[in-house]
């Protein structure tokens, strides 16, 4: 149970990030809307501290998060009325002023304070202009072109650097990946052989043979390399490797 606790505090952290400020006032309206709500809003006690109980509880963590959500725990986070709990209260505050100007001025003064206190996600390069109508990267696009014309649009099993993991599986699904964010310990643990290929793949130094015999014997059939990451064999040929096209930064192998 304390690796459990642990593991939780842990997420709770994930989830926090820099947002302390936040969680305090969030606490502040809870400690509000209990000693001085209205009865409709003290629901919101209610349903938080039920939905704390359940989501801190290191029995819950070890039995359905360490199983189902390993890696994602920090996600249940997310159902606790945090942002509705304290546009609640500084509503309930602000509705408190009989004074219509003096209201109006409570009202931009809070909205002053959150615009401060927060970040434009737009400013802040989350977002950026997207390449294609798709929303991925271009490469992800490239690439699998690449090897669905080499395939005529049949299915294959592929191997891809870490930065396409997320993005080839939005744009078609007759490539598969021997691993995905799974790798990382999302969604769900990875197998020793995806462990295996990983490792190969992504080690200091790579032997090129052994990566294709392994890659080969669990039924993949392309790897594509990031050329930027690592300069690969000018004699890729006699491990086993096809050349089959580049594009960008990678380049895209059949494995013969």
């Amino acid at each position: 149970m304390k690796e459990s606790l642990t593991q939780v505090i842990i997420n709770f952290k994930s989830f926090i990030g820099s947002g302390w400020l936040l969680w305090i006032c969030f606490c502040a309206a809870l400690i509000f809307c209990f000693f001085r709500g209205k009865e409709k809003r003290k629901k919101l006690v209610t349903v938080s501290l039920v939905l704390c109980l359940f989501i801190f509880n290191p029995l819950v963590y070890w039995l359905i998060g360490k199983r189902f959500l390993s890696g994602v725990y920090w996600r249940l986070f997310w159902t606790l009325p945090i942002v509705i709990t304290i546009g609640v209260v500084l509503t309930e505050l602000v509705g408190t002023v009989r004074k219509e100007w003096i209201r109006g001025v409570a009202v931009g003064v809070v909205c002053l304070l959150i615009a401060w206190t927060g970040k434009s996600v737009i400013n802040r390069g989350t977002y950026t202009r997207a390449e294609n109508q798709y929303q991925i990267p271009q490469a992800a696009i490239d690439v699998s072109d690449i090897i669905l014309a080499d395939t005529n649009g049949a299915g294959s099993l592929v191997i891809v650097p870490n930065d396409l993991l997320c993005y080839v599986r939005q744009y078609t699904s007759n490539i598969r990946l021997v691993y995905g964010r799974n790798i990382w310990g999302f969604i769900n643990n990875p197998t020793k052989e995806q462990r295996e290929i990983y490792e190969l793949m992504n080690g200091e130094t790579i032997d090129y043979r052994q990566l294709r015999d392994t890659a080969y014997g669990y039924d993949c059939r392309y790897i594509v390399f990031h050329t930027g990451e690592r300069q690969l064999p000018k004699d890729m040929e006699r491990y086993g490797y096809r050349f089959v096209d580049s594009t960008d930064l990678y380049r895209v192998y059949g494995l013969e």
